[in-house]
């Protein structure tokens, strides 16, 4: 997209974002978003037919590349999230947010 599309008018002056742990996403406007993709059940069940499958068979290696493809469209799905959300950001001038730094104790 070219600049001169872009109107300086629409722009929004300033959105604050805070990671959560019930929400993961929640922006100063009050829009919450939560992106969790879980596994499908395709790919539960592929994992299962693998797991009776025997090792190095070619209904092993048929298995094994179905499930490499579903783990491809559950990260592509993830993807396209973070990419939605980016293009949402791109909208405001400025964009803060909190940088927590948690120490976890051994």
């Amino acid at each position: 997209m070219k600049k001169e599309y872009f109107e300086k008018d629409k722009v929004r002056p300033v959105i604050g974002i805070d990671f959560g742990v019930a929400n993961k996403l929640t922006l100063s406007n009050g829009l919450t978003v939560d992106f969790e993709i879980e596994e499908s059940k395709r790919l539960k069940r592929l994992q299962k037919d693998f797991a009776k499958k025997k090792k190095g068979s070619k209904n092993w290696i048929k298995t094994q590349k179905k499930i490499q493809k579903e783990h491809e469209n559950l990260a592509n799905k993830r993807k396209d999230i973070h990419n939605k959300l980016l293009a949402l950001f791109r909208h405001y001038e400025t964009v803060i947010f909190q940088d927590d730094n948690i120490k976890i104790s051994k």
